[in-house]
């Protein structure tokens, strides 16, 4: 423990607790959104859907932005501001529910807000891994990995209570938690982050700089098939997480908010046992490329196969694998990007990269949400888990993932 937090540590540190405390909220923010929007509030599934595509627009729409700031000014400041205005819209949220004015309406307000400043966290966040990384990015971002979910656990933990306590004061919690998260950001100090001038207008320079980063992602064969498939895995993947997964809990298993975070808690524990073993055991892998691929090909037919069941148990063990392929893909398509991106571009990279997943997720929760009206949300997880499947296989064959 004390070589951790000697002073070359500390950055490492300070970024790891940082990064929890922002996945420990948006544990608590997975649970407690489904839970209101399709439970509490019972809300037909084209309703969850467009909630939860409001909660993933503002990403689609800001976090190239936020990339191309994070490169032009202190990522570091940029970070920490964006993290303390996160806890404002659970504190509103909580008033609601203390005075009983909770509708559909407060909900899509929360997701507008929470939303628009991820799109600024996220890829800030990112831009300062490889400060701190110190020459050792797979390992860095397996460890980073580790503490997301770790912590993403806890806070689905406290947001299963919900049901016993009361939505409010999970709600108060989320709110404590990410100001402890802005607080270690800016203990932060890193070499080099230092703001830049400029002599273009702001706005000219924001769109020039989204679309060097752009040029950057499609001039690299790599980082252009992980971007590609992210976009996809953010329809099939993240689009079921979000909205057909509570659905079959509510409508095929008659859940609660505990049984949404039993199976959030599940599937994080398979993501966490296997970048512990990739920390632990694996180290570094030689073919960084092929594991996603296998891995995405993985998680569509486990994904796939959570759709034919009917015993809760089984689909929450589905769920546990498909979080145990989960963890090889998150890890290592972020290191594959975070390996290839210019130092300059690497901000407006990195917001692509989390564009690419988060903001195809809005586009799936819709198209989800509207299929699973017609054919249930059973069929549409089997629906989603082979299409994967399939786009997985064509990544591996037409790019070149699989020789990385």
């Amino acid at each position: 423990m004390n070589r951790f937090i000697r002073p070359r540590n500390r950055p490492r540190l300070f970024y790891l607790s940082a990064t929890g405390s922002w996945f420990a909220a948006h544990g608590i923010q997975t649970v407690m959104f489904a839970w209101l929007v399709a439970i509490v509030l019972q809300k037909p599934p084209e309703l969850v859907g467009w909630a939860q595509f409001a909660l993933f627009l503002p990403a689609t729409l800001l976090m190239l932005i936020g990339g191309s700031l994070a490169d032009r000014w202190d990522a570091r400041r940029v970070s920490v501001i964006a993290q303390f205005l996160a806890v404002i819209p659970p504190l509103l949220l909580t008033v609601t529910l203390i005075t009983g004015t909770l509708n559909f309406v407060m909900m899509l307000v929360y997701a507008a807000c929470i939303g628009t400043i991820q799109a600024f966290v996220t890829p800030a966040r990112d831009a300062i891994l490889n400060k701190v990384a110190r020459g050792e990015i797979q390992q860095t971002v397996a460890k980073t990995t580790l503490v997301q979910f770790v912590s993403q656990m806890g806070g689905i933990v406290l947001a299963g209570s919900a049901q016993l306590i009361g939505g409010a004061p999970v709600l108060l919690s989320q709110a404590v938690v990410l100001s402890l998260g802005a607080l270690s950001l800016g203990q932060l100090r890193i070499r080099g982050q230092n703001e830049e001038k400029h002599k273009t207008k702001l706005l000219d320079d924001l769109w020039s700089g989204i679309a060097n980063g752009w040029k950057a992602v499609f001039g690299d064969p790599v980082m252009r098939a992980v971007v590609l498939q992210n976009m996809a895995m953010g329809v099939c993947f993240m689009g079921s997480y979000i909205v057909t997964i509570p659905l079959v809990i509510r409508d095929v298993y008659g859940g609660s908010s505990m049984d949404i975070a039993i199976v959030n808690f599940v599937n994080s524990s398979g993501l966490v046992l296997t970048v512990t073993v990739l920390i632990t055991v694996l180290g570094k892998l030689r073919k960084p490329g092929r594991a996603l691929i296998n891995f995405v090909v993985g998680g569509g037919l486990v994904l796939g196969l959570c759709g034919l069941v009917k015993n809760f148990y089984i689909f929450a063990g589905l769920l546990f694998g498909w979080g145990m392929a989960g963890g090889i893909v998150i890890s290592m398509s972020r290191a594959l990007v975070q390996e290839r991106a210019p130092e300059a571009v690497r901000g407006r990279i990195m917001g692509i990269f989390s564009f690419s997943f988060m903001g195809s997720a809005p586009v799936g929760a819709v198209i989800w949400g509207y299929t699973i009206a017609v054919v249930g949300s059973r069929v549409a997880l089997v629906i989603a888990g082979l299409s994967m499947l399939v786009i997985g296989l064509c990544v591996g064959r037409w790019s070149k993932l699989w020789q990385v």
